[in-house]
């Protein structure tokens, strides 16, 4: 049903959710999963000024990307992986785009009943708003 599917992650145990979600959803072998992480940057830090900083964060990114896309393998899952450095909901939106992505599937996390409106800002959100790309959010 999917042909390309990226999978936006983070360090949280909700990307765990989502890796799972990902193996439940797709037939072996069929589907290639993009497994992506956005380095955000800090405003009025270059990447240049603080490389040793950036350096690490993208060593730990690449990191946690390879023991995902490890659970992906193990399930006959095809993958590959990438981080940028940028605004994180931009950056989905134009990799979703880039690689002509069939579906967003990212973590989110519930919103409570006490407070109807609290999260709506989130990244997750944000993603499944201003995506032309259909979008799952997994919880």
């Amino acid at each position: 049903m999917f042909d390309k599917i990226l999978v936006p992650v983070d360090f949280s145990e909700r990307s765990d959710r989502a890796i799972d979600a990902v193996i439940d959803l797709v037939a072996e072998g069929s589907t290639c999963v993009r497994l992506f992480h956005v380095i955000e940057a800090i405003s009025g830090l270059r990447v240049e000024d603080e490389e040793a900083f950036f350096e690490r964060l993208e060593a730990r990114a690449r990191k946690v990307l390879a023991q995902h896309g490890n659970r992906l393998t193990a399930a006959g899952v095809e993958w590959d992986s990438e981080v940028v450095y940028g605004s994180r909901v931009r950056g989905i939106v134009e990799k979703a785009e880039e690689m002509s992505a069939d579906l967003i599937l990212l973590a989110s996390h519930r919103l409570e009943p006490e407070r109807p409106g609290g999260g709506w800002g989130t990244l997750s959100y944000q993603v499944a708003i201003l995506s032309t790309r259909s979008v799952l959010l997994v919880k």
